[in-house]
């Protein structure tokens, strides 16, 4: 099935981008949990729609009494500690970033987070503030061994999170030729060396209209899965009528 686009003004509400991305990431976890992975390995979802969502649970926090909040005084009674006043405050505001990914554990190493799956959303990409934190939160990834796989469908926005990844890592050298695309896919493998880090990549262009790629997920040193793109878009918009 070509891929589509998904975020045009006129799409009825039912098929926004939204519902299919945490429904895309949802069917790459059950793809891998049912016949990818090894059992020492488990995928799990983690999606959330940033500042832009409005919350539909509330919590609430009762008045407390005189006797809630109180610590051991040196005598037999009790006192309320006074914490001093704070010597700096700082106005400012904490972005609530767009998150859908898949993460990948494995169980054998105390569940180690081997490799996640991010699908880029409008909001990791529309200012500089937020294309830096999603960059930020993929070169962490790579740095801990993490391995990656990035796909951004996004055409609301044209700027590249590749191209903006590879500044922030400080790239000295590049060994191959890619040339930056609107839309793309790609995987990331980082290997340790003596001296700095190397980071295997797989850069793949996508273009509306045409199949998706299938890209490598790796868990190990020497060991990647399969990640078929085009059978888990075509499932997701098979299950969402798209």
């Amino acid at each position: 099935m070509p891929l589509r686009d998904h975020f045009l003004d006129s799409l009825p509400q039912v098929f926004h981008w939204e519902g299919f991305h945490s429904a895309w990431a949802n069917t790459m976890v059950r793809h891998l949990n049912q016949t990818l992975l090894p059992a020492r390995y488990r995928a799990a979802p983690h999606t959330h729609l940033g500042s832009q969502a409005e919350v539909d649970i509330g919590s609430w926090d009762t008045e407390p009494q005189a006797g809630d909040l109180t610590v051991p005084a040196n005598g037999n009674g009790t006192a309320v500690w006074a914490p001093p006043q704070p010597i700096l405050t700082l106005q400012t505001e904490l972005d609530d970033p767009d998150i859908f990914e898949v993460k990948i554990y494995d169980e054998k190493r105390q569940s180690c987070l081997v490799a996640a799956i991010e699908l880029v959303s409008p909001g990791n990409k529309d200012r500089e503030a937020h294309r830096r934190d999603f960059v930020l939160k993929c070169a962490s990834y790579l740095r801990t061994g993490v391995a990656l796989v990035v796909i951004d469908i996004v055409t609301s926005r044209r700027e590249n999170l590749f191209e903006v990844l590879v500044e922030l890592l400080k790239v000295v050298e590049i060994d191959g030729n890619w040339e930056p695309s609107e839309l793309y896919a790609f995987a990331m493998k980082p290997e340790s060396l003596q001296k700095g880090w190397r980071v295997r990549t797989w850069p793949c262009t996508l273009r509306i209209n045409e199949r998706l790629p299938t890209l490598p997920l790796w868990l190990a040193e020497r060991f990647a899965v399969p990640i078929d793109l085009e059978a888990s878009y075509e499932e997701t918009c098979s299950v969402l009528r798209a």
